[in-house]
């Protein structure tokens, strides 16, 4: 889902637009909140890891971190604020919503995170030994709504990483069927010519900086790439294992809140792969077929050439798409395989993935039918499609977002984003199937329960005591 919002300095654009209110800087980053999570069997219990998520809401963004104990509960519930906005507007269509993943990276002892209504990303140092978080500063995301954050090691250092930040901007859809229909922003937006350059093209973009752990400083170091409207914007973006290539997913026009999405009422996503040299992005190729689009989520393989990408929004013949394996031969995109998510034929909206650590397994995550498909995977190939699993049957529908493989393998979270501001726990049998296990509400969210888009929580990362 998408949150239907547009940079109001375009005058093409003058309707439904987010204005995106100054930076807060209350200061409430400087004693953590805690929240203490009602479970008293597994507070007395000492955690195994931490996970963290971020509120996401209509004022401050917040870093919301919980203690996760051998049972897969989560307790002792803390808050630290990042001293720069969410991007959540409620009263917006669809509430708001918008996609994203890899909002949060933990890069040695310390926790990045986009700031989606800010315009920028805040570094926390992490200390490891409490998962403790202490904000150090914010910068500047060069671009409008950051979605996602990238990196990996600058080669011969010890100390210093390449990110890559995503910025989204804001993207146009067609929403609804029959008398309901409706194109955002408006008509005449679709009757220009969309791939043609706009001023917009500025801010909708992937940017490029150089982190030092040692120091705790970010430089910015240049531009990746910038995307025309007509593909949408970036939802992620994420460096091979290798750290030779990057590759950004583009959102593409849907068409939504609808049964049956009409083809010339979208633009198909588009899947980036470039080549990294020496702090260059270089030699792009794309991956696009009508009729899918919506790419959301994707994980890089173990060969440095497999992608696999979930998209949302699918036209009546390609169902099937909601799941795309993609192989990149260094000179263009191939597709290998496709695969249907959730039920057959429902009206699914696959857009979040995660693989366990050593890649055999591949979890994707439906928004509106709130279940989870498990991939069985081998040589970079799904070789098997096991049951999906859903959540309690009073959790509303266009809820699930990102997830969350602990190390351990024993458990996969995911957070209820929009609706039930919750993290949903599943258990992982030994074959990587789910059987989910329990929730927690965000103590922190809880006040705004049965309000969607006053919040939508955003990404879930964590680490386990070593």
């Amino acid at each position: 889902m998408i949150q239907l919002s547009f940079k109001s300095s375009l005058p093409l654009l003058a309707v439904t637009f987010l204005m995106f209110t100054a930076c807060n800087n209350s200061g409430s980053n400087e004693k953590a909140t805690n929240h203490s999570a009602h479970q008293p069997d597994s507070s007395s219990q000492a955690p195994v890891g931490y996970i963290y998520t971020t509120t996401n809401g209509e004022g401050e963004n917040q870093v919301v971190g919980f203690e996760r104990y051998a049972d897969g509960n989560l307790g002792n519930e803390k808050v630290y604020g990042t001293q720069s906005n969410g991007g959540s507007k409620s009263t917006d269509p669809v509430f708001g919503d918008y996609d994203y993943q890899g909002s949060i990276q933990i890069i040695d002892n310390y926790l990045l995170t986009v700031n989606t209504g800010g315009n920028t990303v805040s570094v926390f140092d992490l200390n490891k030994k409490d998962g403790s978080l202490k904000w150090k500063s914010n910068f500047d995301s060069k671009g409008q709504r950051p979605v996602s954050i990238g990196y990996t090691k600058v080669a011969g250092s010890e100390t210093e990483y390449w990110v890559t930040v995503a910025n989204q901007w804001g993207i146009p859809t067609a929403l609804y069927e029959g008398e309901k229909f409706v194109r955002l922003p408006n008509d005449a937006f679709f009757k220009q010519d969309l791939a043609k350059p706009d001023a917009s093209d500025e801010v909708r973009n992937v940017q490029l900086y150089k982190f030092d752990t040692k120091t705790g400083t970010v430089t910015y170091s240049g531009l990746v790439d910038k995307y025309t409207r007509k593909w949408g914007g970036p939802v992620q973006v994420a460096f091979s294992p290798d750290g030779k290539k990057i590759a950004v997913t583009l959102w593409g026009i849907p068409h939504f809140l609808t049964e049956h999405p009409i083809l010339k009422e979208t633009q198909p996503s588009r899947v980036y792969v470039y080549d990294f040299v020496d702090g260059k992005a270089i030699n792009p190729r794309y991956f696009e077929e009508d009729g899918v689009i919506g790419a959301v989520g994707f994980n890089w393989g173990n060969d440095n050439s497999t992608l696999f990408v979930s998209y949302f929004n699918l036209i009546d013949t390609k169902t099937d798409h909601g799941l795309v394996v993609l192989r990149d031969d260094n000179k263009k995109l191939i597709k290998q395989s496709n695969h249907t998510t959730g039920a057959t034929g429902d009206v699914d909206e696959a857009c979040w993935t995660a693989m366990n650590a050593d890649k055999s397994m591949l979890y994707v995550v439906s928004f509106y039918s709130n279940v989870i498909t498990p991939f069985k995977i081998e040589n970079n190939k799904v070789v098997k499609t096991l049951p999906y699993e859903g959540v309690k049957k009073d959790n509303p529908v266009n809820d699930l977002k990102d997830v969350y493989v602990a190390p351990d393998n024993k458990m996969l979270y995911c957070i209820g984003a929009l609706n039930s501001y919750s993290i949903k726990h599943f258990m992982i049998a030994a074959d990587g199937s789910l059987k989910f296990h329990d929730e927690k509400v965000l103590d922190i969210t809880k006040s705004a329960l049965g309000k969607p888009g006053v919040y939508d929580l955003c990404v879930l990362a964590g680490y386990d005591v070593q």
